[in-house]
């Protein structure tokens, strides 16, 4: 990981454009997939505002090329059953047939002519569990599950709607590349469940933990200040005992939902403490 920057498979400039058809898919034929292909709910739209882009030479009237579009927002539910359930695409949304995308999720673009990201571009990336996915960029990304069902059995789950806000994280008006992407980052919403977003922000090869405080417009490349320091101070350690001490008071930091995730990434960038992690 060089100057602090993460190299896992990144996408090189050619990948992170995708090669997507110049026109959309027909909508009639897109909804017809949708519906035939996965259960009743499944994947839910609006067929006279969508415009659902595929990459070239890939038509979703096909019934191969219509099973691998349902494949990308397949996951394995309860009883495992595997099926889409609760996805919600609308308006402008560009996807590779090498993403995923998981339960109770929303994706969308706006199509408003002339503005920077207009649509929901998805390469080669994972939008997990409980995220928004709004006029945003993602090549090689990958947003974390969220927790869709606490201890108690409740679940915690977005409102069947169009509303772009009615998700568990939202990334708004972004560009993420190479990037891994916690669950609850970003600024609090105004909404009922803690929620957040991601909102006019550039993250490029990097690490966001969960929870981690984003500011709107924020402009990320490489490790976080917080994750660099980190790493500073394991590399200055000079016995295994001094590693440990750091590494466990990171982890005592409760209310840091990120502590594991920003530990772990240190520890990668300084191998030789990864060693550590099990007397932690």
């Amino acid at each position: 990981m060089k100057n602090f920057m993460i190299e896992y498979k990144p996408l090189n400039e050619k990948e992170q454009e995708g090669e997507f058809a110049a026109e959309p898919q027909k909508s009639k034929d897109a909804q017809k997939a949708f519906k035939e292909q996965s259960k009743k709910g499944g994947i839910t739209t609006e067929t006279e505002t969508l415009k659902f882009y595929l990459p070239e030479g890939k038509k979703i009237s096909d019934e191969e090329t219509a099973k691998k579009v349902i494949k990308i927002f397949t996951d394995e539910g309860v009883r495992e059953v595997k099926a889409p359930d609760d996805v919600r695409v609308f308006g402008v949304v560009k996807i590779d047939l090498k993403s995923h995308v998981g339960f109770y999720t929303y994706l969308g673009g706006s199509g408003i002519t002339g503005k920077k990201i207009n649509a929901a571009t998805i390469i080669k990336s994972h939008v997990g569990r409980g995220w928004g996915v709004k006029d945003t960029y993602l090549a090689g990304a990958v947003l974390i599950d969220h927790t869709l069902k606490s201890e108690d059995l409740r679940l915690y789950l977005p409102l069947l709607n169009t509303g772009y806000t009615d998700t568990l994280t939202l990334l708004l008006d972004s560009t993420v590349v190479n990037s891994f992407v916690g669950v609850g980052a970003g600024v609090p919403v105004d909404m009922e469940g803690s929620r957040t977003a991601l909102i006019g922000v550039t993250l490029n090869n990097t690490v966001i933990p969960e929870g981690r405080r984003i500011e709107p417009g924020t402009e990320i490349n490489g490790l976080m200040d917080e994750e660099k320091k980190l790493i500073e101070r394991l590399e200055k350690t000079e016995t295994n005992e001094e590693a440990i001490g750091i590494a466990q008071e990171v982890l005592s930091r409760l209310s840091n939902s990120g502590r594991y995730t920003s530990l772990a990434v240190a520890m990668l960038v300084v191998p030789q403490k990864s060693m550590l992690s099990w007397k932690v």
